[in-house]
């Protein structure tokens, strides 16, 4: 697994979806939520035009909306061409083999 270094995030990020094809609560078996990329870093990553491997992708993320999240919702997030798309209320059971995360890690 490869991370690329984002020195203005303070932190490094995978150049490729990891876990595609499971579920957001088989994700969360391998790894803690905390080391998922969240929408608005990916959206402020995207927009800065740098990040080539972040030009189409559909992601599960932390999910912001914490009605959703207590009801039991996942969150995912999808980016191209044509713009973004944040959905808070898919199944958690939901799988799709061109969904993953991106995962991060806190630069030292």
């Amino acid at each position: 697994m490869k991370y690329i270094k984002i020195p203005e995030e303070k932190i490094s990020i995978t150049n490729k979806q990891q876990f595609n094809g499971l579920t957001y609560l088989e994700i969360l078996k391998k790894v803690d939520e905390s080391e998922i990329a969240s929408y608005e870093l990916l959206q402020r990553l995207r927009n800065t035009g740098k990040y080539k491997f972040l030009k189409n992708f559909w992601v599960f993320v932390p999910n912001p909306d914490k009605k959703s999240k207590k009801d039991g919702y996942v969150a995912r997030f999808f980016a191209g061409s044509g713009g973004a798309v944040l959905n808070c209320y898919r199944n958690p059971e939901d799988a799709n083999p061109s969904g993953g995360v991106f995962l991060i890690k806190e630069l030292k």
